[in-house]
């Protein structure tokens, strides 16, 4: 009989104490006077004194009631022994089992829980999983949990349902409105023993609190704004404009941004955003013209930094816009110089004493350019005088295209127009001058023919007038030169003069007429030196004395 026997013990019993628990019994009892004794925790362990033994009958006992949830079981040894010490037995291990009574209700661990979910979402969505525990034994009725929302706060409609089994809260509907609502709270129930209504429970609170979506447009406080400018004005604000949007403040589903849809064709106008008060800012950056127009009327629109995004519900709304007029206020200006250059036409070769037309410019308030006079202000050969009433001009030297102060044909004056009270503004008068043929083509006067090398030398006129009045050329030699010497033309720009017979190396003069396309003709002499230049730097003369 000396042999483990499974024992055990309610929790929390209710006595009376002692309360028998076992008896262990040695069969050497027959044969010998046995004590028995136990030790291990309970007895001479902490806890201690929980069991006892009679030592002459092996009736063990619990002498008070115990908390499984602090001691799951004993693990005990029993001993039997003679008077004289002789142990019959080995020890016996003896183990008390202590059984669970349902007395830990389950309980949510955290005091407070907040999960967050966005606006908007569709119904069926995950908002969190709540967790509750109970000491009692794990995988029995007493541990099998349940759990449900008692309320929600704001009670109505209802969004959100829980699981019952996993604690898993979803949303039952896609009207979660953070501009309505932003936050709700539930009141959790945990039950156990399945959540049978004697079943052990505890409550706790969980705080949803709504992210925002940017599902409200902003809009502008006003419908139309008037406002004023004076003419000429720029990098000048002129009005600031306010918007409202029910989304998050300070975040970028609530931030405007604005944009000027009609109206500013010409670029006078620009809007941006003040990041402080959210305001739309309008300025002026290039100057308006009273004179142009006494007013301008924009279409300003609003939109925010993050893209809109619609509910499930709603469309896309169209956006908000507003109409701002701007009144231009007058200005007393100074006479403009519009535009800055104007070209006038004249030809080579006009005479001097003559008129052409000048420069105009314009007194703005008056759309004329009654009362300005005009002045010279660079006129670098000093080829006119400017009447100080018009603004005409009279040449004072015959015009010429080929002069170093021409550039590309154009000769250029600065004028000065100048209002009653000093005011003044500065234009360029371009005097474009068309090309007259009055100059024949030109030629080097002197070239070398080198006889060891080669029997020619290559003529290269140039004629000073445009294209037009230059090439091809024509060359013609007089008859005292064509017994000795005679000329090609070559793509009418160019010529080879060639020596009849070879020469004695000397200087020759030989008479020879250029016309250009238009039959100006120049006769030139050209000197032909006719030498033998194996040193490239000699030119190796017989003698030296003129021949012609």
């Amino acid at each position: 009989r000396w042999a483990p026997i499974p024992a055990s013990l309610m929790e929390n019993s209710l006595g009376p104490f002692p309360q028998h628990v076992q008896q262990i019994q040695s069969d050497a009892a027959q044969n010998y006077t046995i004590f028995y004794s136990i030790s291990g925790p309970g007895v001479d362990k902490e806890p201690f004194n929980l069991f006892y033994i009679e030592k002459d009958t092996g009736d063990i006992f619990c002498t008070r009631s115990i908390d499984r949830e602090k001691y799951e079981q004993f693990a005990l040894y029993g001993y039997a022994t003679t008077a004289d010490g002789y142990a019959p037995e080995y020890p016996l291990p003896l183990i008390i089992k202590i059984e669970d009574d349902n007395d830990n209700a389950p309980y949510f661990e955290h005091r407070v829980t907040i999960f967050t979910v966005p606006e908007n979402c569709r119904s069926g969505t995950s908002v969190g999983k709540v967790t509750a525990t109970d000491l009692d034994e794990p995988d029995t009725l007493h541990t099998r949990l349940k759990y449900k929302i008692l309320q929600q706060i704001p009670d109505h409609p209802k969004h959100f349902s829980i699981h019952p089994d996993t604690g898993v809260i979803t949303t039952t509907t896609p009207f979660l409105d953070r501009e309505k609502c932003d936050t709700y709270q539930l009141i959790m129930e945990v039950r156990d023993m399945g959540g049978q209504p004697f079943g052990l429970f505890n409550t706790g609170t969980i705080t949803i609190s709504l992210e925002d979506e940017n599902d409200n447009p902003p809009s502008f406080t006003e419908t139309s704004y008037v406002t004023e400018v004076e003419e000429n004005r720029i990098d000048v604000e002129i009005l600031r404009m306010k918007v409202q949007d029910q989304d998050l403040p300070n975040t970028p589903h609530s931030k405007a941004v604005y944009k000027i849809l009609q109206g500013n064709e010409n670029g006078n106008f620009i809007i941006s955003t003040d990041p402080n008060t959210n305001e739309g800012v309008l300025c002026v950056v290039k100057p308006l013209n009273y004179e142009v127009n006494r007013q301008v009327i924009l279409q300003v629109g609003v939109i925010n930094e993050a893209q809109f995004s619609k509910a499930a519900s709603s469309q896309t709304p169209t956006m908000c816009t507003t109409t701002v007029t701007v009144k231009i206020i007058d200005s007393d200006e100074g006479p403009e110089c519009h535009p800055p250059v104007k070209v006038i036409q004249s030809q080579d070769g006009f005479p001097a004493g003559q008129e052409l037309l000048g420069y105009k410019a314009l007194d703005p308030e008056i759309s004329s350019g009654e009362g300005l006079r005009y002045q010279k202000l660079g006129d670098e050969d000093n080829w006119f005088e400017i009447n100080q009433h018009t603004g005409d001009l009279r040449t004072l030297k015959v015009l010429d295209r080929e002069s170093k102060f021409v550039k590309n044909n154009q000769y250029n004056i600065s004028v000065v127009a100048v209002d009653a009270v000093g005011r003044s503004c500065t234009g360029t008068l371009v005097v474009h001058l068309d090309d007259y043929n009055d100059h024949a083509p030109q030629i080097d006067k002197e070239v070398t023919i080198c006889q060891n090398n080669e029997d020619f030398a290559v003529l290269k006129p140039v004629d000073p007038d445009g294209p037009e009045n230059g090439p091809p050329f024509q060359f013609f030699l007089d008859n005292s030169a064509s017994k000795n010497w005679n000329i090609e033309e070559k793509d009418g720009k160019t010529a080879i003069l060639r020596q009849r017979q070879n020469l004695d190396y000397n200087y020759y003069s030989v008479p020879i007429q250029i016309k250009d396309r238009h039959g100006l003709v120049a006769t030139h002499m050209l000197t032909v030196r006719v030498c033998d230049c194996s040193t490239p730097s000699e030119c190796r003369m017989k003698h030296h004395h003129h021949h012609h």
